[in-house]
């Protein structure tokens, strides 16, 4: 109820909203219906929230680190979600 609400404000933290509906369950068809947002962005939000997973599950394999880059995450966050430095993540 409480990340609905926040899905259906237009302002700048919509789209962490989304992300956050998304991590909890809500379909991209519920999103779509309530916000109207095409199913293409609603797919690179999905994308991204595969990768976090993705990274979370296999921490510094190469493949992944190297797949999370090019979908723009950075070394600082890569460094922080796997509880790594920067330097590990660069090397």
């Amino acid at each position: 109820e409480e990340i609905i609400s926040k899905i259906l404000k237009q302002d700048d933290e919509r789209l962490f909203a989304v992300a956050e509906g998304m991590r909890a369950g809500i379909t991209e068809k519920e999103i779509n219906e309530l916000t109207a947002i095409d199913f293409f962005f609603l797919a690179k939000i999905r994308n991204i929230i595969r990768m976090e997973k993705l990274i979370e599950e296999k921490g510094l394999d190469v493949e992944t680190i190297t797949d999370a880059k090019k979908l723009g995450f950075s070394d600082r966050y890569l460094a922080a979600a796997l509880r790594k430095s920067e330097k590990d993540i660069f090397d």
